[in-house]
């Protein structure tokens, strides 16, 4: 809607730089109970953010880190979940497979199905895309420099590219199936079985779990190119609301805030 906002992935980010900065060693495991309560406008391309950890807890081998992300108030939230060494699960997933569809990322991007500048137009394809789901390709960030001056790690600790990729494959999906555009606001976990995810990218599967007048749920798998699982999303929730679809095509600065 004309105005800068910090992507929802970048968010997680700055929650699990947080959480790893006050417990060095350890490896991000995932985040439970990640909720955006305020999205983050930045005004003349600025915000001020704390972010402010609380008394970790352990159990089964993982520790549990309350994070917080606090300007006037509180943003987001989340469990930061570390440990020691990171451990994988089996693909629910990977066989999965949906009607064909003819999307290509001019027609993503540039024809205003999705609002994202150069910098964040991570998916390279669409696979497939129907009521059940979708499946896309995506690419990986840029390092951290390229996005930010003074970054706090050399690496992301995940990948906020592919994070927002399934993000943006919600979009996609609630504006295919539904004609409405959607924005998430809940996670109920992300489980990370890679130190880092791939360099050059991978596909990203998405499962369509539940859905309502203004909300869908969907959990994701996230893969490397080789077929490997790198990371899960499960109980991501994203409203869907027609006052979206206008707002997303003001994705350009006023001139003021540019300048």
């Amino acid at each position: 809607d004309g105005k800068a906002v910090l992507p929802a992935a970048m968010i997680a980010e700055y929650l699990a730089h947080g959480a790893m900065h006050e417990h060095p060693g350890l490896a991000l495991a995932g985040l439970d109970d990640l909720r955006i309560l305020k999205g983050v406008i930045l005004e003349n391309n600025l915000a001020k953010l704390h972010v402010v950890t609380g008394e970790m807890t352990a159990g089964n081998n993982i520790y549990s880190v309350p994070v917080e992300l606090v300007g006037s108030f509180v943003h987001a939230r989340a469990k930061v979940l570390l440990a020691d060494r990171l451990t994988t699960v089996e693909s629910k997933l990977s066989h999965q497979t949906y009607e064909p569809c003819a999307l290509d990322r001019d027609s993503l991007y540039n024809q205003q199905m999705l609002f994202h500048g150069p910098d964040m137009q991570g998916i390279t394809a669409v696979h497939g895309c129907d009521g059940h789901g979708i499946i896309v390709d995506y690419k990986a960030a840029p390092a951290p420099t390229a996005w930010v001056e003074k970054p706090m790690r050399n690496a992301w600790i995940a990948d906020p590219l592919a994070i927002d990729c399934a993000f943006q494959m919600m979009i996609i999906w609630s504006r295919m199936q539904r004609g409405i555009g959607s924005l998430p606001t809940y996670v109920g976990s992300f489980r990370q079985y890679q130190r880092n995810f791939p360099k050059n990218g991978g596909r990203i599967i998405a499962k369509i779990a539940d859905q309502g007048d203004h909300y869908v749920r969907a959990d994701f798998e996230f893969f490397d190119q080789a077929g490997q699982l790198i990371a899960t999303i499960t109980n991501c929730q994203c409203v869907i609301d027609q006052s979206l679809n206008s707002a997303f095509e003001r994705n350009m600065l006023d001139a003021q805030v540019v300048s």
